[in-house]
């Protein structure tokens, strides 16, 4: 304390983890989007900015967004394990009690008779944690050991959720549009949504915005930018019946052949690279042969592409339907796949270039550039390009490439369209065209 005041930090009271499932409670009782708003606004203003960001994934069914690719590893046999230890209740009575019940969280509550200790949200979480990082050999028992621990250290309401949580079937309703509407709500301003939405869409990650904006407020969340490693999430468009209808809405427009594929989201920094799914999962494994050209091809450059990969038949160069391309989303069998189903990469969108965040041009701007690649034999891991994209405000132009995409013209096209400026884009094996 000094001069009157004092450090909000010091006398700060961790949330315990029983306030914080009391909450959940009442979000599960309700299918009211303004009273799910209420109940979550009042919640975030109880936290601080040290556990805002669990709060919320904990809220979510998760450790931390798809993204990072943490699973818990705990299936419903082992987790029936667990609880049977921890409640000193036969195992194959268990069994039994969750065929009738058919709920983890119900069945914990009542098998688990003990008040707790009084854990807090920060506690449960990196318990929680901890057991999700456990692997190697053995790892199954400790991590039912530590289980057994947790709910035993928890009351029955609390053993609930902790049971839920760790089953991935903690079902609050309460989706992302509800979170950004209640962390807008919880700051005393809706006017924070519109900045929240956009830091969202540009990391993916609902616990990093709450935490920024708790830590940095408004001017934190304005100069939050994209993120290597942290997917972009898509932009959704709205269906109109016309082409007309389009122009008369946005007015100039850009307009690109539809390929049914595998979206796929590249981050190449200087030493990894990670490619997205349209959901935001971690795909990397799965298509090699992209991986391998996105390195080859920027080398040292620390970049951000998104574009549709499609299977093609290497004979005579067709793109394959959806349905063969699907069969590359897989874990195993990769190499395999592989070699009967090569893909071809159709990149349309840049969004980040060497420290600098391509998302805030406009994509007819005039900045904007092509990269024309040297493309190789198919199949060796080339990136293909297409230059089906057309600009401008007669409708007449949207018909004409939509029938351009079908047929040959599809198919061999020639040119790889970037959007952005590419002043800065150094590559040995593309050249910059005005």
């Amino acid at each position: 304390m000094l001069g009157g005041y004092f450090d909000k930090d010091e006398f700060e009271i961790e949330m315990k983890f029983l306030n914080l499932v009391h909450d959940f409670e009442k979000l599960e009782a309700t299918s009211k989007r303004l009273e799910m708003f209420s109940i979550l606004s009042d919640l975030f203003q109880q936290a601080n900015a040290e556990e805002i960001d669990k709060i919320i994934y904990l809220a979510q069914g998760e450790l931390l967004p798809p993204f990072h690719g943490i699973n818990i590893g705990m299936s419903e046999k082992y987790l029936l394990r667990a609880l049977a230890k921890a409640g000193d209740v036969d195992p194959e009575m268990i069994a039994k009690q969750y065929r009738i019940v058919g709920d983890l969280g119900g069945l914990a509550e009542k098998v688990i008779h003990g008040e707790g200790k009084g854990l807090t949200v920060a506690e449960v979480y990196e318990r929680i944690d901890a057991i999700a990082a456990m692997s190697g050999e053995g790892s199954v028992e400790r991590k039912i050991d530590a289980v057994c621990e947790l709910i035993g250290a928890v009351s029955p309401l609390e053993a609930k959720y902790v049971a839920r949580f760790m089953a991935g079937k903690l079902r609050l309703g309460a989706g992302d549009a509800t979170i950004l509407e209640a962390l807008a709500l919880s700051k005393g301003d809706r006017a924070y949504r519109k900045e929240l939405d956009r830091a969202y869409n540009i990391t993916s990650d609902l616990g990093l915005v709450a935490k920024t904006l708790y830590q940095a407020g408004e001017e934190g969340i304005r100069a939050m930018s994209v993120r290597m490693g942290y997917p972009i999430r898509p932009a959704l468009c709205e269906r109109l019946s016309s082409a007309e209808e389009i122009v008369e809405k946005i007015g100039r427009c850009s307009v690109e052949v539809k390929y049914d594929g595998l979206r796929c989201q590249i981050h190449k920094s200087k030493n990894d690279l990670a490619i997205f799914s349209r959901n935001q999962e971690r795909t990397t494994p799965m298509f090699p042969e992209i991986a391998e050209a996105c390195r080859n091809l920027f080398g040292e450059q620390e970049i951000i592409i998104e574009g549709e990969a499609l299977a093609f038949n290497e004979a005579t160069g067709d793109l394959l339907p959806f349905q063969i391309t699907s069969q590359r989303k897989r874990k195993h069998g990769i190499e395999d796949m592989a070699k009967a189903f090569p893909l071809k990469f159709f990149v349309f969108d840049l969004l980040y270039l060497n420290g600098e965040d391509y998302t805030h041009h406009r994509v007819c701007s005039a900045e904007k550039k092509t990269v024309r690649a040297d493309q190789e034999k198919p199949g060796d891991g080339s990136l293909p390009r297409h230059r089906n994209g057309r600009s401008g405000r007669d409708p007449k132009i949207l018909r004409r490439v939509d029938r351009a995409g079908t047929g040959r013209d599809r198919r061999q096209t020639a040119r790889w369209t970037l959007r952005g400026r590419f002043s800065e884009l150094q590559l040995d094996q593309a050249e910059a065209e005005l």
